[in-house]
């Protein structure tokens, strides 16, 4: 304490220092590490020496007044340091107080970012609207105009600022901010160009239909058809070529930016599909003939069950055009009580069979009937004189006689020839018929078959007219008993994705599942 002072004492100071007292002022609060070089230190000094302003303006500092200034000052710049200060809990030691007596010359102040250590960061982008990121944290977007960042007591710290605008090239820096300062980063964006590539198709015959990536573009020859390749300089496409009575091709190319790639190709005719003689008997109404014959089953480019592709003979058969409707199914159950909703067995069905028949409303009438189970649509055959496909019948008329094809129609995706992709059930025969007139042979609903399921069954498949489970089958048709075993569904449905539309995709599900994208149709065998 200075005691030359060249003024009168105040009376409260000059108690103050008389009365014993044990004060203390830490740096910081209880587990805080605080460095010895710190803004406490500085912050303590300024107020002692007079250069930061006074909490009372009379030329004296008490403990209390300095403590108070302290715990309240220094975590403006410093938000992890927390001073604490006080007297020792004892009546006879905390009567007064420690005083401190400023330096007579005039207060002189130093600048507060002398110890601050909050930084200021400015970004500007041109153009601007970037998103920022400062260590990958997205901020906002340009202008970003003076972002406080704390620095800690070393009053330093580097930071990664990062800048994305779409259509052009992203920018990086690694900043480093200081306390008390402003950091600004003005970046001008280097667009980036969309590139271009051509492509030009022709085919013997010309006049086919040329496909980019399942999209019909238009027929051959096609010339200079330009794709954007992004702001990649390649893109790989799916170019397809399709002409009636000609085989599909397929071929996967590679485009480059600025070249144009050429694809040539000899279509190859099919040939003539087998006809089948048509009985003496005609043809049932509502139903085609499948001709007798062999065809490759299967394919090495699907799921594990689908392989090995082998070749399968078929004697002719006969199949619905349409898949059972709503209509067709109602008759059923009006004429068979026991398959009403109310009155069949639990054992044929997984407790929402024909969910969707309200009251007196059964649907749609041309609609094809859904929650019906494997059980059902057994009942139904066998009351119309008929019977459920095998997989091999199925997957032989839903070829159409188009050997090795994907689709009923041909190898390409053509969503106007199959309902997928959500929305329900349409009407049946509202899509494209394939080359033996069947309806919806892929999409619209999934279609029971006779089969019980064999993942490897294809592995050691019959060649003549092979079925899965025939003994069970024999059975469930004569008596209607419980079989254990999985039935097949094929053909994909209304809200299936593009690969279950795949002729040769294979769905395994219980025997008593029904839900809403689940029906069938029948087919008749041939008499001789």
């Amino acid at each position: 304490m200075n005691a030359d002072r060249n003024q009168a004492r105040p009376e409260s100071i000059s108690y103050s220092v008389q009365q014993p007292v044990r004060q203390f002022i830490t740096a910081g609060s209880a587990n805080e590490a605080v460095p010895d070089k710190s803004v406490f230190k500085q912050a303590f000094l300024n107020l002692i020496e007079g250069k930061a302003r006074q909490p009372a303006p009379d030329d004296y500092i008490t403990g209390e007044e300095l403590g108070f200034y302290l715990k309240h000052q220094v975590p403006k710049y410093n938000k992890t340091q927390h001073p604490q200060y006080g007297k020792i809990n004892d009546p006879s030691l905390d009567q007064g107080d420690f005083v401190f007596v400023l330096p007579k010359e005039e207060a002189w102040t130093i600048p507060i970012n002398e110890f601050a250590t909050m930084a200021t960061l400015t970004v500007m982008s041109t153009p601007s609207g970037a998103d920022i990121y400062i260590d990958n944290t997205r901020i906002g977007k340009t202008p970003l105009i003076d972002y406080k960042m704390d620095t800690g007591v070393r009053r330093e710290k580097q930071v990664m600022v990062g800048l994305e605008l779409p259509g052009h090239k992203s920018r990086v820096a690694k900043l480093t901010l200081k306390g008390g300062e402003k950091t600004p980063w003005e970046v001008r964006l280097e667009e980036l160009i969309p590139q271009t590539a051509t492509l030009t198709v022709t085919s013997q015959p010309s006049g086919a239909s040329v496909y980019v990536d399942g999209i019909l573009i238009g027929p051959t020859p096609l010339r200079d058809y330009m794709i954007d390749t992004g702001l990649a300089r390649e893109k790989q496409v799916e170019v397809g070529l399709e002409l009636s009575g000609y085989k599909s091709r397929v071929a996967k190319l590679t485009l480059t930016s600025g070249q144009s790639t050429p694809w040539e190709v000899y279509l190859e005719r099919i040939p003539q599909i087998q006809k089948a003689t048509v009985p003496s008997s005609g043809i049932p109404e509502g139903m085609a003939l499948i001709p007798a014959g062999e065809f490759r089953m299967g394919s090495n480019d699907g799921e594990f069950d689908e392989k090995p592709v082998h070749t399968v003979y078929v004697n002719a058969f006969y199949m619905d055009v349409y898949e059972v409707t709503n209509a067709q199914y109602k008759k059923f159950v009006d004429a068979n009580p026991q398959w009403t909703k109310d009155h069949i067995s639990s054992r044929y069905h997984d407790g929402n069979y024909l969910k969707h028949w309200t009251g007196n409303s059964y649907g749609s009438g041309n609609h094809p009937v859904v929650y019906v189970s494997w059980y059902g649509a057994m009942a139904y055959a066998k009351w119309v004189g008929k019977r459920l496909p095998t997989e091999a019948e199925w997957e032989k008329a839903a070829r159409g006689g188009l050997s090795g094809k994907r689709y009923p129609w041909g190898n390409l995706l053509d969503s106007s020839k199959a309902k997928y992709r959500g929305g329900g059930t349409t009407g049946v025969g509202t899509y494209p018929p394939n080359e033996y007139g069947l309806y919806d042979m892929a999409g619209n609903v999934w279609e029971w078959c006779l089969d019980a399921y064999g993942g490897n069954f294809y592995k050691s498949s019959p060649y003549r007219n092979p079925i899965a489970g025939a003994e069970g089958i024999t059975q469930a048709t004569s008596k209607f008993t419980i079989v254990k075993t999985p039935r097949v569904l094929r053909g994909g449905a209304w809200g299936s994705s593009r690969s279950t539309l795949r002729v040769s995709d294979r769905r395994r599900f219980s025997p008593v599942l029904t839900d809403n994208g689940s029906g069938f149709r029948c087919v008749k065998t041939v008499s001789p």
